[in-house]
């Protein structure tokens, strides 16, 4: 997904630009806005439960691992600025990070 994000201009669009969200959302119909499928959140809520169920994350609430999951993925948003701090490393740390936290061992 991060890789979607860094590469494809109309889902950075989407995802960091509110105001082109706003454009495209008006064009949707209203239930499906407001639904989670919108924002893909529940195949990634189940995935969590899933690997808690198999104790292969940690016991944290799903809404809170999905958005250590979600934070992360928005990096891209900052890549022009962390370009100077070497991107690509700052991004690949932050995954680690969060991944070594939420991964049991």
């Amino acid at each position: 997904m991060s890789m979607e994000l860094e590469s494809k201009i109309l889902t950075q669009r989407l995802i960091y630009d509110l105001e082109e969200y706003n454009i495209v959302s008006r064009k949707l119909n209203p239930q499906y806005i407001g639904s989670e499928s919108l924002r893909s959140i529940v195949p990634l809520m189940e995935f969590i439960k899933t690997r808690q169920d198999s104790k292969e994350i940690i016991d944290e609430d799903p809404n809170v691992i999905a958005g250590v999951l979600r934070a992360a993925l928005l990096i891209g948003s900052q890549k022009r600025d962390l370009q100077q701090y070497n991107y690509v490393r700052v991004r690949d740390l932050l995954f680690e990070a969060a991944a070594n936290q939420i991964i049991r061992t």
